[in-house]
């Protein structure tokens, strides 16, 4: 089973976004806050698609080389189901709890603000929410594809 973000066709949309004329972004000569008003635009116009039930998300109007980032919140007592990305995915908890659970790690951990955990692609996890929900930051990498040339 896999969940989540579409890194390439979500890589596709955050571009769209930042050249439409109305609020054009460009990345390599713009510094960007969170507090822009035009980074409330942009992310208001992408949110995350594919999350699972209970958790919301917008994508951050930055490519970052291969990968896309995400805010994630969810409300208390949120849990996926199993599942697994085609993607290595690095979580960061901004605010609340979060247990992460990887049955065929015998992997069970209870995460809190500046902790993270790092999943790599094909493995199988369950994010459960903690009671005061949380919020986290998520990056998701590009899906391998075949081999190219050697350089």
């Amino acid at each position: 089973m896999n969940n989540g973000p579409r890194v390439s066709s979500d890589h596709r949309r955050i571009r769209a976004a930042v050249t439409q004329d109305e609020q054009r972004f460009d990345q390599a000569t713009t510094v960007l806050t969170s507090r822009d008003r035009l980074a409330t635009t942009l992310m208001n116009a992408l949110p995350a698609e594919g999350l699972a039930p209970g958790f919301h998300g917008q994508l951050i109007p930055i490519v970052f080389g291969a990968g896309i980032a995400l805010n994630v919140p969810a409300s208390a007592g949120t849990t996926t189901e199993l599942h697994s990305h085609e993607t290595d995915g690095f979580h960061q908890i901004l605010n609340g709890t979060m247990r992460v659970s990887v049955p065929d790690q015998d992997l069970e951990v209870d995460l809190g603000p500046g902790d993270w955990v790092c999943i790599p692609a094909g493995v199988r996890y369950r994010l459960e929410v903690g009671p005061e929900g949380c919020e986290w930051y998520y990056i998701h990498g590009i899906p391998p594809g075949p081999p190219g040339p050697p350089r």
